[in-house]
């Protein structure tokens, strides 16, 4: 019952991350869904869950998100879907969530700086005629879509948290 879930889990993920790449928005039932999907895994889980701890984990990311947000180095949609799948984390996944969308993010962050480069000194232009559907409208201008980088920490460190190894 426990993989259903995840596959929950997953499914809403990707859909965020997509929803971010395309519209540069992380719609708000996404993040909601993975709570309230969270609070439903608990009684099916096989596995002891301290829900405190992990509310307590939700709400320091909340908190520090809320402070990028106010110096507008996060979206409001980052925010809450980062609260969301730290919520899942809890305090065994959290290091490895925020140091990987920190990794992911930055790299992304750096691409799109050095496409934004590349594309303002005419290095794409005798291409860009044919392949304009390829770079996506927020690259150009020089946006992050930081839920990609965000929904891909989730989807490399939750699910292996959810279920640990125990051994005999």
């Amino acid at each position: 019952m426990s993989h259903l879930f995840v596959t929950g889990f997953v499914f809403l993920v990707i859909y965020a991350m997509v929803s971010d790449a395309r519209h540069l928005t992380i719609p708000n039932w996404v993040a909601g869904s993975l709570i309230v999907l969270f609070f439903l895994h608990i009684p099916f889980s096989k596995y002891s869950t301290p829900v405190l701890h992990h509310l307590l984990v939700a709400l320091g990311v909340f908190a520090v998100g809320f402070f990028l947000f106010s110096v507008r180095w996060f979206a409001g949609g980052d925010v809450k879907l980062m609260t969301a799948v730290a919520l899942w984390a809890g305090p065994s996944q959290i290091l490895p969530l925020v140091a990987l969308t920190a990794l992911l993010g930055a790299m992304l962050a750096v691409g799109i700086l050095a496409a934004t480069y590349l594309s303002d000194k005419g290095f794409f232009d005798p291409i860009s005629q044919h392949l304009d559907w390829l770079v996506p409208r927020w690259a150009r201008r020089g946006l992050c879509p930081y839920g990609l980088a965000i929904g891909s920490a989730a989807l490399m460190t939750i699910p292996v948290g959810l279920f640990p190894i125990v051994s005999p």
